[in-house]
Order: structure tokens, then C-alpha cells, then sequence
């Protein structure tokens, strides 16, 4: 038997969990675990399920997608062994990426990174060593040219979601709108309040006793798209801000590695101004 994950998103009413457990029974598959969840702000009702059957990918989906069209419903399935294809945009930071990385290889993360896309070159040498292609393309008059290459690069690679790891560009609106649901960041817990380009300067002057990390959906709304994944870690009088900054990066590759996770295993549901992440 082949295992598959199931994602369903729609309106929530009544009769959704006996409609897909029909289906399912109907194609002789077997639940593995199930995790549902009604969003009542969005009225949007989130299922993940995972499940193993003995039947060919095609005949299932077909089946699948006919039974449940009239919940007009938003349906992912794929195989289990299916590694999902990520993107990452970086700048001159290594931290996060290099994490990723590590995290790839020794098998902590179930991804592929087949390429990274920076606009600037510091970041060849690891990423090329690590496997995957690397293009830089300067953003000094614009970002145009970048985003095309991302476009070019999820076409090319079969990307299933682009992570910013400390890509120090603004993302236009035509591409955020693109990959909407599909662009996950990462910052510092500082946004909104210490804006500028010394925050941890800034929170140190102002005594902050609590630092932290925001991995989030990229919006129109600089930095303030719905929430992922969240850390924090405490510092004290004792920490300068060269401290504050050095745990950030701890708490940011933390924080990123389990949102590109729950990404990669289908726990993110895009709610509005809000997500759903299961467990």
C-alpha cells in the first residue's frame, strides 16, 4: 500500500467528515491520523489526514476529486516519499540557510533545496557545496530582475514554497500575490516596535528582558503577514546588545526550521490574517 497526506480546506458545514470518510471507505483506504479544525473568525474548516490505500495515484485522486466537488473545497494529496521542492532567497546572513542545510542532510527537515537566489554572491561557495545551484543577481536598480528569476526557478524546479532566510529585500506585491500561501519569513520579534536598522540597539537602551523570532506568510503588510511559527529566550541586564543579537539568530533558525517543517508536512492552513498548524 502507498501512504498519502490529504489536506482539504473550505466553507465550513455540515456533513464534511462524513462526506471524506465515505470517500475514503469507498476507496478502501485506511486512516492513518487525523487532525481537523474549525476556524471560526474565517468560518473555514481545516482537515489533514494521513492514510494508506491500494490503489493506483491516478485511479485515487480521480475518485477523490469527484466525490468531493461539492464541498468546492481547496484538496492536496501526495505521497508521503514525495520531498517537497524549496526555494530559498537570501542575502548576505548565512545563519539560517546554513541551518537548513544541516538540517536537510542529516535529515531533520524532509525537503530538497535544488536552488538559492540571493543578491549578493556570499553565500555561493556553501550553497554550491551543499548542492544546490546559486544565482546572484544585484538588486542595486531594482528587484525586477531577481523575481524574474525566481518565477524562472519555480518553473524550473517544480518549487512547492520559497523561504526567505534573512533576505534583506522587500518582495513586490505582484510576486507576493503570486505565491501567496507559499512565502514564508523570518524576523526578529522586535517588528513593530523597534523599527529601523539598529532594533537590537534599541531594545537593548529601552532594557528588554524578552527576545524572540516571527516566522510568518509574506503580505502586502511588511513583516506583519499571519503568524507560523513563533520562539522566545530570555536576556537580562547582564546581555549587550551584541548579546540580543546573537541569541536572535539562535531563536530565528529555530523558529524557521520548524515553520519550513510544518510547511513541508502540510500542517499550514492559511486562514485570512490567521494560520491553522497542527501538531
Amino acid at each position: 500500500m502507498s501512504q498519502y497526506l490529504f489536506n482539504l480546506k473550505c466553507e465550513d458545514r455540515p456533513g464534511i467528515v462524513a462526506l471524506v470518510s465515505t470517500t475514503l471507505h469507498g476507496l478502501g483506504a485506511n486512516v492513518l491520523s487525523n487532525s481537523a479544525f474549525s476556524e471560526p473568525v474565517t468560518s473555514t474548516y481545516c482537515m489533514r489526514l494521513r492514510f494508506e490505500v491500494d490503489l493506483s495515484e491516478e485511479k485515487m485522486l480521480a475518485q477523490l476529486q469527484e466525490a468531493l466537488q461539492p464541498l468546492g473545497a481547496e484538496i492536496s494529496v501526495r505521497n508521503v516519499e514525495q520531498v517537497p521542492n524549496v526555494l530559498v532567497l537570501v542575502s548576505k546572513h548565512d545563519h539560517c540557510l546554513v541551518d537548513l542545510f544541516y538540517r536537510t542532510t542529516h535529515n531533520e527537515l524532509a525537503i530538497n533545496i535544488p536552488i538559492v537566489i540571493s543578491n549578493h554572491e556570499d553565500l555561493r561557495e556553501h550553497s554550491e557545496k551543499s548542492g544546490a545551484e546559486y544565482i546572484a543577481c544585484s538588486t542595486s536598480h531594482g528587484t525586477e530582475d531577481l523575481e524574474a528569476q525566481v518565477r524562472q526557478a519555480i518553473q524550473n524546479h517544480n518549487i512547492d514554497f520559497v523561504v526567505l532566510a534573512r533576505y534583506m529585500q522587500i518582495i513586490s506585491p505582484e510576486l507576493g500575490a503570486e505565491l501567496n500561501g507559499r512565502l514564508v519569513n523570518i524576523h526578529h520579534s522586535f517588528l513593530p516596535g523597534f523599527k529601523g536598522a539598529a532594533p537590537f540597539q534599541q531594545a537593548w537602551e529601552r532594557g528588554v528582558k524578552m527576545i524572540g523570532a516571527t516566522a510568518h506568510f509574506v503580505t502586502e503588510s511588511l513583516d506583519e503577514g499571519p503568524i507560523i511559527t513563533q520562539g522566545v529566550t530570555s536576556v537580562s541586564h547582564r546581555d549587550s546588545a551584541a548579546d540580543m543579537k546573537l541569541k536572535s539568530k539562535d531563536i530565528e533558525r529555530l523558529v524557521l526550521a520548524d515553520a519550513v517543517k510544518a510547511m513541508a508536512s502540510g500542517k499550514v492552513f492559511l486562514c485570512g490574517a490567521k494560520t491553522v498548524v497542527f501538531d
